[in-house]
């Protein structure tokens, strides 16, 4: 069974945020990092494998000014955006966030506030003030003071659990499949069509007229995608691959015509290539 990670179009829906009239402090002093810029993505956990395939919910982080972010979130065909500034607390960096366009027509016009718990080369931990606290404030140093105040309180009990956004680096195909590339035994081009390839049973395809390809998968980073609907059908009609694995498991793989994306007919996961840590360009014979 499959459940989707948190999604910020719900968070911000929710009632279940502490929300101001005032930020916790002003833009003025604020800055932007680098680190936050980007596109993030929510993810898919598979139960039995705990292996995540990234979703189409997706969080673009930009520069606004310097000090503040505009950040704009696509889930389900809705876009919203907020405009988000940070605040630090005791060494860790809180995030003032205000809806500016809202598609759900949810959230409130007021600040919500997100605290980044830790963040790494492709992750990032974060956690959202709740409810809990029941006072509201008129002034933005008076805000601040009761959360430096209450700080212990506020980290054990009046924040929500940790959730987590990933970027494009961590959905590599060896962090999202338990047959790791450094495992594959044999890559061939089948001779024969998309269609013959998809009801012939993966065991005897290699028994079938087939060209090896020498190519050390491991070399290159495969990262998931996610195209729409028509551009995927559109892979039934490109070449079809086979990749054999040491434990004798396989994978049917349709390439586009420009080699730089594959469709996985195992499990309907689209892949791009990245070049990895060679010099070498990826090519893969006809």
């Amino acid at each position: 069974m499959k459940y989707f990670a948190f999604l910020i179009l719900i968070f911000f829906g929710s009632c279940h945020f502490y929300h101001s009239h005032v930020p916790i402090r002003g833009a003025e002093n604020s800055k932007v990092e680098q680190k936050l810029l980007g596109f993030w993505h929510f993810a898919e956990i598979d139960e039995v494998s705990g292996l995540l395939s990234k979703t189409e919910e997706s969080l673009h982080v930009m520069n606004f000014n310097g000090r503040e972010y505009a950040v704009m979130t696509e889930s389900n065909g809705e876009t919203a955006l907020f405009k988000v500034h940070s605040t630090v607390i005791n060494n860790k960096t809180f995030l003032n966030i205000y809806p500016v366009i809202d598609a759900s027509l949810k959230a409130e016009s007021k600040y919500y506030f997100f605290v980044i718990d830790a963040m790494h080369e492709d992750s990032a931990s974060l956690r959202y003030i709740t409810d809990s606290i029941k006072v509201e404030f008129d002034k933005s140093k008076d805000l601040e003071k009761f959360l430096k105040k209450n700080y212990s309180k506020l980290d054990k009990e009046w924040m929500s659990a940790p959730f987590v956004y990933y970027r494009d680096s961590y959905f590599t195909w060896d962090k999202v499949n338990a047959e790791k590339s450094t495992d594959i035994e044999e890559m061939c081009l089948l001779k024969v069509t998309p269609t013959e390839s998809e009801n012939i049973a993966a065991v005897h395809l290699l028994s079938m007229s087939k060209m090896t390809i020498d190519l050390k998968l491991g070399q290159y980073m495969i990262s998931t995608a996610y195209l729409s609907d028509e551009d995927i059908s559109n892979f039934t009609a490109r070449k079809p691959y086979l990749l054999k694995f040491k434990n004798g498991k396989y994978r049917l793989l349709h390439f586009s015509e420009d080699m730089k994306s594959c469709l996985d007919k195992s499990d309907g996961k689209l892949y791009s290539f990245k070049q990895g840590p060679t010099n070498k360009t990826l090519k893969v014979g006809e």
